[in-house]
C-alpha cells in the first residue's frame, strides 16, 4: 500500500506540472494580455506607461523566465498576486470554495438520494413503469443542458409564481434560511441532471451483477430476495457508481459555472470566468491548479474506496 501511493503521489505531481505548465501556455497564446484588459476602458494611454505596468507584472520577460518564476514562487509556498486586485490568489480562492463546496455537496447528495434507488428499483423491476420512467428521465437529464433548464425555471418562476431566489450568497453558519432560499434551486436542478447519469450507471450494473453466479447461489440458499439485492448485489455494483459520483463531484468543485452565473452565485466558476475576462493570469492559473489537485486526490481516494470495499481488488 505505501509503495502504492509513493507512486500514486509521484505521478501525481507529473500531472499536476503538464496542468500547470498547459494552463500558463495557453493563456499566453490568447491575444492580449492583462494590461490590454485593464486599459481596455481607460482610454489612450501612454505607451511608456504600459510598458511600466507590464514591467511591474513581470509580463515583459521570456515565456520560460516567467514560468519558472511562478513555478519557483509556487514551490516556496508562494501562491502568487491576483494581477487585478493585487492581492494573494487564494483570498479570491478561500472567498469562492465556501459556494461552491456547498454546490457540490448538496447536489451530489441529492442526486445520490433520486438516482440510486431508481436505479435499483429499475434493474429489479427491468421493462417495468418504473425502468421505462428512468430511461426517458435518464435521456432527458443527459440531454437537456444546464443554461437551458436553468433559464426556463427562472423565467417560470419569475412570471408564473413571481418568485425568484435572493441574490448573492449568504454562508449557512450566518443566514440559514436566507442561503436556503439562495441555494435549493440550483442545487436541485444540477442534482437532477446528475442523478440521470447516476441512475443508469447503477441500472446497467445492477442488470450485470443480478445474472452473476453468486446471486444465483444467494437466491439458491433460500435468501430473501431483500437481502440478495441489498447485501449481495447492491454492494458490487456500488463500486462503479463511487467513480461517477467521485468525477462529478470534483467537476461541480472546479465550478457550476452556468448555474453560478444564472444565480449569481460567487463560486469559483464563477472567480474563474471573470479571471479569465479580466485576463487575470495568475488568478486563472491558481484555480485551474487548485481544481487540479482536488480532482487528483479524488482519484487516489476513488482507487483506496475501491481496495477496501471489493476485497478482489488490490493495490500494488
Amino acid at each position: 500500500m505505501a509503495g502504492y501511493l509513493i507512486r500514486r503521489l509521484l505521478l501525481s505531481l507529473v500531472t499536476l506540472w503538464i496542468v500547470s505548465f498547459m494552463v500558463f501556455s495557453l493563456l499566453r497564446i490568447v491575444p492580449g494580455d492583462t494590461v490590454t484588459a485593464l486599459i481596455a476602458d481607460t482610454g489612450l494611454v501612454p505607451k511608456e506607461n504600459i510598458d511600466a505596468v507590464r514591467a511591474d507584472l513581470g509580463l515583459d520577460k521570456p515565456f520560460i523566465q516567467q514560468y519558472a518564476t511562478w513555478m519557483g514562487n509556487l514551490l516556496r509556498g508562494d501562491f502568487g498576486e491576483s494581477f487585478v486586485r493585487r492581492q494573494s490568489t487564494m483570498v479570491d480562492i478561500k472567498e469562492a470554495l465556501p459556494v461552491t463546496v456547498e454546490i457540490a455537496v448538496v447536489s451530489i447528495l441529492l442526486s445520490l438520494f433520486i438516482g440510486m434507488p431508481l436505479g435499483i428499483v429499475a434493474a429489479l423491476r427491468r421493462n417495468g413503469m418504473v425502468d421505462h420512467f428512468t430511461r426517458v428521465f435518464g435521456s432527458l437529464g443527459i440531454a437537456v443542458p444546464d443554461f437551458f433548464i436553468g433559464t426556463i425555471v427562472i423565467i417560470c418562476m419569475g412570471k408564473y409564481l413571481h418568485y425568484l431566489p435572493p441574490l448573492g450568497f449568504k454562508a449557512v453558519w450566518e443566514d440559514p434560511l436566507t442561503n436556503a432560499a439562495q441555494m435549493w434551486i440550483p442545487c436541485t436542478l444540477i442534482a437532477l441532471r446528475l442523478s440521470a447519469v447516476t441512475m443508469r450507471m447503477t441500472r446497467s450494473v445492477m442488470v450485470e451483477v443480478l445474472t452473476q453466479d453468486f446471486v444465483r447461489t444467494a437466491r439458491a440458499k433460500g435468501l430473501h430476495p431483500m437481502v440478495v439485492s441489498v447485501r449481495h448485489a447492491t454492494r458490487n455494483a456500488v463500486l462503479p457508481v463511487i467513480t461517477v459520483v467521485a468525477s462529478q463531484f470534483g467537476a461541480l468543485l472546479g465550478g457550476a459555472l452556468v448555474m453560478e452565473t444564472l444565480f449569481s452565485l460567487p463560486g469559483l466558476g464563477q472567480s474563474t470566468l471573470t479571471s479569465i475576462q479580466r485576463r487575470d493570469y495568475a488568478q486563472v492559473q491558481m484555480n485551474a491548479l487548485f481544481v487540479a489537485t482536488i480532482i487528483v486526490v479524488l482519484n487516489i481516494i476513488v482507487d483506496l474506496a475501491y481496495a477496501a470495499l471489493d476485497p478482489r481488488v488490490r493495490v500494488r
